[in-house]
C-alpha cells in the first residue's frame, strides 16, 4: 500500500508540474481515495483461486511493457493507415488465463492497445477485431498474456 502511494505521489508530482501547497491539496485527496479504493477492491480479492495480485510486478514489470507497446502499436497503425491496407478481422483467442480479474487485465490492454479491441470474453475465449490480419498469430502466442500469467502465478 505505502508503495503504491508513493508511485501515484511521484506520478502526480512528474505529470502536473506542481511543488507548491495549494495545488498539492486536491492531488493528495485524489492519491488518498485511490488508495483506499485500491485496498477495498484488493480485500474482496482475497478469496480461492483469486487473481494473487502483486502491485510492485504489475507497476514495474507489466505496466512499462504495456506502455511501450502502446507506443509501437500506435505508430504501425498510422503507418497502416496512411498506406491504406488495412485488413480488418474477428480473431478468436483462447483464454489461457485462470482468474477473471487477470483476463480482463489482458482484454483491457488489447483495447487499450491501438488496432485491436476486445469485442467479448468469456472464459474459454476472447473475441478481437484486428485491423491487420497478418497480426493474428501473435495474438494465438501473445507475450502480453504470457506476462499476465506470470504475474497470475507469483
Amino acid at each position: 500500500m505505502l508503495l503504491l502511494l508513493l508511485f501515484l505521489l511521484c506520478l502526480w508530482f512528474l505529470l502536473s508540474g506542481y511543488l507548491t501547497f495549494l495545488p498539492l491539496i486536491p492531488g493528495l485527496i485524489a492519491i488518498v481515495v485511490i488508495v483506499i479504493l485500491y485496498v477495498r477492491f484488493m480485500k474482496t480479492l482475497k478469496y480461492k483461486n483469486s487473481f494473487r495480485f502483486n502491485s510492485f510486478n504489475f507497476i514495474f514489470l507489466y505496466v512499462p511493457y504495456l506502455f511501450k507497446e502502446i507506443i509501437v502499436s500506435n505508430i504501425a497503425v498510422a503507418k497502416l493507415i496512411i498506406s491504406g491496407k488495412t485488413s480488418p478481422k474477428f480473431v478468436r483467442v483462447k483464454n489461457k488465463l485462470k482468474t477473471r480479474f487477470a483476463t480482463s487485465t489482458f482484454a483491457n490492454s488489447i483495447t487499450l492497445t491501438p488496432g485491436t479491441i476486445t469485442m467479448d470474453i468469456n472464459e474459454k475465449y476472447l473475441l478481437i477485431h484486428i485491423l491487420d490480419s497478418k497480426n493474428e498469430a501473435s495474438l494465438h502466442d501473445s507475450i502480453m498474456e504470457k506476462k499476465i500469467k506470470t504475474i497470475e502465478e507469483k
